[in-house]
């Protein structure tokens, strides 16, 4: 199974087509100071500061630091899209293969806790502006299960239990964030969960 990492601190590697160089430093400031600090940590003048660029500067590009992480977190989904992650998820059937997906993905979040919860904070906060990359995101996650249950984009069934089980694992995310679900508990909860849907999916 391929490792993942929830993110890398070289500038280098906050790369994508659409942001331009200070945009992707002011992403990689944010993540080295989540990194550390967590969300609190997160602010704006110090991302501008860590990444050279004036708050203004900062401002045109990203309303909030909401708006900085949630980018973050969309570019770490399309990372793993580009990065073909689920051609290296094991499992002879669906449910091996969601579960493992899964996994993976929790514990890529759990390689970085402070900049994770970060994230994860972010998209929960509810702040408009954000509500498109938030949007986008889950997308990304949701069509990633989809591939790993190698069911095609226009099967209805598929794509609701596709859904449903990415509300799931965010909301474990969250209360994993909350501190509500230890790292040992979420991964024990994704396969019964996993097997329960797609047992539906297939009997009805």
């Amino acid at each position: 199974m391929k490792h993942v990492s929830v993110y890398t601190t070289g500038r280098a590697s906050v790369d994508a087509e659409n942001l331009d160089e200070k945009a992707q430093r002011i992403i990689a400031a944010a993540f080295e100071l989540a990194q550390t600090g967590g969300f609190e940590a997160v602010r704006l003048r110090d991302v501008a500061a860590r990444s050279g660029v004036a708050l203004g500067t900062l401002y045109k590009r990203f309303r909030s630091k909401e708006d900085i992480l949630v980018g973050a977190l969309e570019l770490l989904a399309q990372r793993y899209e580009e990065g073909d992650l689920t051609h290296h998820i094991e499992g002879s059937n669906a449910e091996d293969r969601v579960v493992t997906l899964l996994t993976t993905l929790t514990e890529a979040m759990f390689s970085s806790p402070n900049f994770a919860k970060a994230l994860l904070r972010a998209v929960a906060s509810g702040v408009p502006s954000v509500a498109e990359k938030v949007g986008a995101y889950r997308g990304r996650m949701t069509g990633l299960i989809l591939q790993s249950m190698e069911v095609q984009g226009d099967d209805e069934r598929g794509m609701r239990v596709a859904i449903i089980l990415q509300h799931v694992w965010f909301a474990a995310m969250v209360g994993w964030m909350s501190g509500l679900r230890d790292e040992e508990g979420i991964i024990e909860e994704l396969r019964p969960t996993v097997q329960l849907l797609l047992e539906g999916s297939n009997a009805a």
